[in-house]
């Protein structure tokens, strides 16, 4: 796309029905046209600040469709929860959130639990301190859900930095040596070994 490359096009060409759409879609979330418009959008930031690295343009994509499809499923979420059972159950809200089968694939049960736990402490702390100085109560459907994903949006964010980080790591351990470089030390270590001689 630095190249300018039009992106439905690209898309449709040579990732829509491919392996790598079906395994490890881009978007779970959203249309090929908005995730595009998205793209077009950070690499035009990315530009205009002098930045045209290929790997932070893929990796800054890879954010950019984890928050797009997190902020879509929070939404959905919402629009779905009704306040009064919230409120009455607000332990039960945060369990079906959570363990809705594959939106939190990546945390582990007891991250779950843990994410639950904490949230609910949370909720109820602000719920109380509201009641104690007259205010108007805090929404528990928008409190809950979204203390979820952001735990969940930083989680991801936090293990992405460490994939990239330890792939950073071992690309420079096993940097390629361009063949010219190769060539040039193999004559270097004959002649030196001919001048020993």
């Amino acid at each position: 796309m630095f190249a300018g490359e039009p992106c439905i096009d690209t898309y449709n060409k040579l990732y829509a029905g491919t392996y790598a759409e079906q395994f490890d879609p881009f978007t779970s979330e959203q249309t090929n046209e908005v995730m595009c418009t998205q793209l077009v959008d950070l690499i035009e930031t990315l530009i205009s600040q002098n930045n045209t690295d290929q790997i932070d343009s893929l990796r800054y994509s890879y954010l950019l469709s984890q928050n797009s499809d997190l902020q879509v499923a929070q939404t959905n979420d919402f629009a779905k929860c009704v306040e009064s059972e919230a409120e009455t159950d607000p332990k039960a809200l945060c369990i079906s959130t959570i363990t809705e089968y594959g939106q939190f694939a990546l945390f582990s049960n007891q991250m779950k639990a843990d994410v639950c736990a904490q949230t609910i402490n949370k909720y109820k702390t602000v719920r109380d301190r509201a009641i104690a100085k007259q205010q108007d109560p805090v929404s528990s459907c928008s409190f809950i859900i979204v203390q979820v994903y952001s735990d969940y949006a930083q989680f991801l964010n936090d293990l992405l930095d460490d994939i990239v980080d330890e792939l950073y790591a071992q690309m420079k351990k096993t940097k390629p040596v361009p063949k010219e470089q190769k060539a040039s030390t193999a004559a270097e270590d004959t002649y030196q070994k001919q001048l020993q001689n």
